[in-house]
């Protein structure tokens, strides 16, 4: 481990703090599955590819939340609730540049992709916590730079 007095931090990227995204979701798929998988990983947010595992979208349990005041109707899909048009950042994405976005836009989340386009992981605002803690703790690797 570095330092905290000879780190660069304005270096760090997204990569060491980004969570892995092995699930997501289509727009065609049951509110009710959103919930299950939701519940059963303990996340807050999901996204929402087509087929070519681009991301199209973003559904949140804050989503989810709006209807739950209203009837539930089974019926409902992804795309009836999910964010349009989901932010995304690249692999390697600068960790102040991706807090900014976040905070400016008002963001819990960001999408990340590898350079193709696909899906690769989920940043948010959690993840972006956890870094200003170990940031601030001096438990950034070397590799986080």
């Amino acid at each position: 481990m570095k330092n905290l007095n000879e780190l660069d931090v304005k270096n760090l990227t997204i990569d060491g703090f980004t969570t892995p995204c092995p699930i997501t979701v289509l727009a065609t798929d049951s509110i009710s599955s959103v919930i299950v998988k939701l519940g059963e990983n303990a996340i807050r947010h999901l996204p929402v590819i087509n087929d070519d595992n681009t991301a199209i979208g973003v559904i949140t349990q804050r989503d989810i939340a709006t209807i739950k005041s209203f009837a539930y109707n089974a019926d409902f899909q992804v795309k009836d609730l999910m964010s349009e048009e989901p932010i995304c950042v690249i692999e390697g994405t600068n960790l102040m540049e991706a807090a900014f976005t976040m905070s400016s836009k008002k963001l819990g989340s960001l999408i990340v992709t590898d350079k193709s386009g696909d899906v690769s992981g989920i940043f948010t605002s959690t993840d972006a916590l956890n870094a200003l803690v170990e940031v601030l703790r001096g438990e950034i690797l070397e590799t986080d730079l």
